[in-house]
């Protein structure tokens, strides 16, 4: 198990240098509530591109926070 403040200063860090970040990884291990969690205190805000939403006209369905 790799340890959840090493995986968000990870992010965190990548978001700071890349215009879109990708989390990806198996089912139910936390991947939406680790990145609501930064989404919350993400300066500028975030898009949500989700593969679990409805595509509408070959794009996914884009949500700002």
């Amino acid at each position: 198990m790799i340890p959840r403040m090493r995986v968000e200063s990870e992010l965190r860090a990548r978001m700071g240098s890349f215009a879109a970040v990708a989390l990806l990884g198996r089912r139910q291990i936390g991947k939406t509530t680790l990145a609501r969690g930064i989404a919350d205190r993400a300066p500028g805000g975030v898009f949500w591109i989700s593969g679990a939403r409805p595509i509408v006209d070959g794009w996914t369905t884009l949500t700002p926070t």
